[in-house]
């Protein structure tokens, strides 16, 4: 990855969180430093709570800190929730152009752009039915299909299958993974599931417990699309488990 452009570069970021009841602050992120490069899919894996959410929340702006810095180059950033975060009131159709019509696209635009990402994300004949009619993975196709059509240098994605079954969850990760080797969007993927990762990752990034660092970064060198019954599969999974342990 070193011979790509970085896109971004994040040096010594450091967060406290103050809890509302208490007032006390509690240290979540400390001299955090990485350097992501164009076009790279990254995962971030570490102990439930470390913060991991909290970078992709910097990142993208929903989140301010006061200690240390984040370099972009990234023109446009688009977030995939855990939840999806689908308006309820708005057809699939309408959730996913309203990104582009915040950005003041004109209509037809909007359309030939929403038509096209209905089609590659496997919506087509579902654009007029409302969140409330969908399946939790047919939201989830919503919600990444709504992050595409912005067309985002950097997407970000926050544990976007856990609450999924195993069978659709795998069909979202091969779709995932397709989009990415189409647009080499650069990605930034919070997972919980150390064998996601290491099925659609570049380099993992493994977390310490609160008050988060990085513990270690492991460059993942299987070709795509990767065995996920190999050997060096099994390796990677069980050396980074131990690492979170």
């Amino acid at each position: 990855m070193q011979d790509k452009e970085k896109i971004i570069s994040i040096s010594n970021l450091s967060y406290k969180y103050q809890n509302e009841e208490s007032g006390e602050y509690l240290e979540v992120l400390k001299d955090v430093s990485l350097d992501v490069h164009s076009g790279e899919f990254i995962s971030l894996v570490g102990p439930s709570g470390c913060g991991k959410s909290t970078i992709l929340k910097i990142l993208s702006g929903l989140i301010k800190t006061k200690k240390g810095k984040v370099v972009s180059k990234a023109k446009k950033v688009a977030m995939v929730f855990q939840n999806s975060a689908l308006f309820p009131w708005l057809s699939v159709k309408e959730n996913i152009e309203f990104g582009l019509k915040m950005e003041g696209i004109k209509k037809s635009e909007r359309e030939k752009i929403v038509a096209k990402k209905i089609e590659e994300v496997g919506l087509s004949g579902f654009e007029n039915e409302y969140p409330i009619e969908l399946s939790g993975g047919m939201k989830q196709r919503v919600g990444i299909a709504r992050a595409l059509a912005v067309n985002p240098d950097v997407l970000l994605i926050d544990e976007p299958f856990s609450s999924l079954d195993v069978f659709t969850a795998e069909k979202l990760r091969v779709l995932l993974l397709d989009i990415w080797l189409k647009y080499k969007v650069t990605i930034i993927m919070v997972t919980h599931l150390v064998e996601e990762a290491v099925e659609l990752s570049d380099r993992i990034l493994i977390f310490t417990p609160r008050p988060t660092s990085i513990k270690n970064i492991v460059e993942i060198k299987m070709t795509r699309p990767r065995d996920k019954r190999s050997e060096e599969y099994y390796n990677l999974v069980d050396k980074i488990s131990k690492q979170i342990e």
